[in-house]
């Protein structure tokens, strides 16, 4: 039962006339089209709010208009904002000759709760000048780059919407091409051995798994820690790749910097493979089984072009059609994926100048079967050439 889902999403960034059209999720939900209508920049727009909620933004997010809708634990989430240059806002408190001023900020923020009779509860509502919670009171003044959903987090109303948002992970493949941690970076795991399916166990792996960090640190920190899982992760990678023994993170010392954990592989006959030698293959599926069980459950996941890299025997081992408690949205050129994923999961985008337009496959009125329905996708223009 997935507990956390997107439902749609639109977003206009003003800056560079990229327009996004509402574009609604389901459970499992494939973006294919041509290269460069927009694909990429969808997940990479999630992303960004994903970053503004949590008060992590760190690059320039200038003038965008944005809607985003959700459910989390039943409950059915509007988060709307509109932010700007900083040089726009002539507001005291944002000094736009300073060069350590924020870049931006909020002119408009706005979070709700849908009902089920489509009335809404406004939690907050935040203009330039004010910022007004459910009860009427007014809220003291907070930075205009920082969203009220991250100032905000502890409070009981805004708590689940900030844990949702967490719960969305970019998978990033080529961020973690080169697996290496200093060693003095991480703590001294090795100290915890919780009893598996013990209640300390059970709660160190919650904790772990609601960590805002790269998979592969995770799975660093589970190699100390959950090494019943580790080798859950190990088994079902040697069944891709019969020839590979082991998986470790191997301690490097180094005369002339930190000593560092290297992920590593051990090929039958060959011997141990550091990341930065392994085949990309190889790393992406094990990377990819690790997310499956290291992020929380009910995660939202954003993999783009998830083929690259990839044999049949890789893609094979990802049935996303399976009842998983995760959300994934995906995007593909591939036609073995776009075939193995049913077409009611297919959105077809497409975009008219800076405008990005996506549609169900049934908009098309593509074939009943599965083969019938490919090639028709492959023959509209909407997918071959990217305009509807």
């Amino acid at each position: 039962m997935i507990t956390l889902k997107l439902v749609s999403f639109s977003y206009i960034n003003k800056e560079t006339n990229w327009k996004l059209n509402q574009l609604e999720f389901d459970a499992l939900t494939l973006l294919v089209g041509a290269s460069g209508v927009g694909k990429t920049k969808i997940l990479k727009a999630l992303t960004s709010l994903k970053d503004l909620a949590l008060g992590e933004t760190t690059s320039q997010i200038d003038n965008l208009s944005f809607s985003i809708t959700f459910e989390e634990l039943g409950v059915l989430y509007l988060w709307e904002g509109e932010t700007e240059s900083s040089h726009s806002l002539d507001i005291a408190g944002f000094d736009a000759l300073n060069e350590n001023s924020p870049s931006f900020g909020f002119t408009f923020e706005k979070l709700s709760i849908i009902h089920p009779n489509l009335d809404q509860e406004t939690l907050f509502n935040r203009s330039r000048t004010d910022l007004i919670f459910s009860n009427g009171k007014s809220a003291p003044k907070i930075a205009l780059n920082k969203s009220c959903i991250g100032v905000f987090s502890e409070e009981d109303t805004i708590k689940p919407v900030y844990t949702a948002f967490k719960k969305i992970v970019l998978f990033d493949f080529e961020a973690g091409r080169h697996i290496v941690f200093n060693s003095k970076i991480i703590p001294d795991f090795k100290k915890l051995v919780p009893e598996p399916d013990s209640e300390f166990y059970n709660e160190l792996l919650a904790y772990l798994k609601k960590q805002n960090a790269p998979i592969a640190l995770k799975l660093l920190i589970a190699s100390f820690v959950f090494k019943d899982i580790v080798n859950k992760i190990k088994t079902e990678f040697n069944h891709v790749f019969d020839f590979i023994t082991d998986v470790r993170f191997h301690l490097e010392d180094s005369p002339n910097q930190e000593d560092s954990y290297v992920l590593q592989i051990h090929e039958d006959g060959v011997g141990w493979i550091s990341s930065y030698d392994m085949s990309s293959g190889m790393l992406k599926t094990l990377l990819f089984l690790s997310l499956r069980y290291l992020e929380p459950e009910d995660s939202i996941i954003l993999v783009d072009e998830f083929e690259n890299s990839l044999g049949i025997n890789c893609i094979d081992l990802f049935d996303f059609g399976s009842n998983r408690s995760s959300q994934y949205i995906l995007t593909s050129h591939h036609p073995y994926i776009i075939n193995k994923i049913p077409m009611h999961h297919w959105k077809i985008v497409s975009r008219e100048a800076g405008t990005v337009i996506v549609k169900n496959a049934s908009d098309y009125n593509l074939g009943k079967s599965r083969h019938d329905a490919f090639k028709q996708l492959i023959n509209l223009a909407a997918y071959s050439e990217g305009r509807d």
